[in-house]
């Protein structure tokens, strides 16, 4: 399938190049197709229009085709302006044991979106990070692209420096960063290199190990404030080596010299929300 993207982000010209199966696949693809709205492409930092891009789409029979359904009705709910019917619904389509793995990580992806027009980055984040798995291999290239764009939008939103820089770097590679992700960098890479404190907002998606909140350390030292709920323990990786400990607001706790690469991942109950500092 080849479609072009306008410069305000709008889907056209849809071609279908190949297909094998009935009809209603590729009316289904076209229709799913037309419901996406992307990063526009740019150049010398103004959106432009991008004819060509290509993306492969596979559907099968039975349960599957509910799945797709489901995900188009939410795309409907959305464009109606009911979010969170929308949210509600792509959830549905992410955590059901059919469809295949593409329509799991865009259904992530469609409410990375969604969240990051709500304004709601640390949603945003969450979601982002689960469609971009594994490096992305289960999205279409320039889909994959764009949710670089949006994790970058989001770390920098959400106070996660060292995660927007990281992000930063894999677009510089793709040659894709704008004018202005450029600048923010920038400021990142000051704020990150400096010796003030840096507070960021923590917030917790769920009480398993995959709905806890994640950072990338760039200090040595952190402490928890005006924890809002409850929080359980910490894991800490760093470069092969870790270090599990209980949480409470009058502690801090020390990353030795020797380990670096540190990610921290909070656990506790759903929704306890935190201030985390580094110093």
């Amino acid at each position: 399938m080849f479609y072009d993207v306008a410069a305000d982000g709008q889907v056209s010209n849809i071609r279908i190049e190949t297909q094998f199966g009935p009809q209603e696949f590729a009316e289904n693809s076209v229709k799913a197709m037309t419901s996406m709205r992307f990063e526009p492409a740019t150049e010398n930092g103004k959106p432009i229009d991008y004819h060509g891009t290509g993306v492969s789409q596979t559907y099968e029979k039975s349960s599957r085709r509910i799945v797709l359904t489901d995900y188009l009705a939410a795309l409907s709910l959305e464009t109606a302006g009911n979010q969170g019917a929308a949210l509600t619904a792509l959830d549905k389509v992410l955590l059901s044991t059919d469809g295949n793995i593409y329509s799991h990580f865009m259904a992530a992806y469609s409410e990375a979106i969604i969240y990051s027009k709500m304004k709601d980055f640390d949603r945003a984040l969450y979601y982002i990070r689960i469609a971009i798995m594994d490096d992305g291999r289960f999205l279409a290239s320039d889909t994959f692209l764009q949710a670089l764009h949006l994790q970058f939008a989001a770390a920098t939103a959400s106070g996660q420096h060292a995660e927007a820089l990281r992000v930063y770097e894999t677009l510089k590679k793709a040659n894709a960063p704008t004018g202005e992700e450029t600048k923010i960098a920038a400021t990142l890479e000051t704020n990150v290199s400096g010796t003030n404190p840096v507070g960021v907002r923590g917030w917790i998606h769920d009480d398993a190990f995959g709905g806890a909140w994640r950072h990338e350390l760039f200090r040595r030292k952190f402490e928890f404030f005006k924890i809002n709920g409850k929080l359980d323990h910490f894991e800490l990786y760093c470069d092969g080596r870790s270090m599990t400990s209980a949480i409470n607001e009058t502690s801090a706790w020390i990353v030795p010299p020797s380990w670096n690469d540190c990610t921290i991942y909070v656990l506790g109950d759903s929704n306890t929300t935190f201030q985390f500092f580094e110093q």
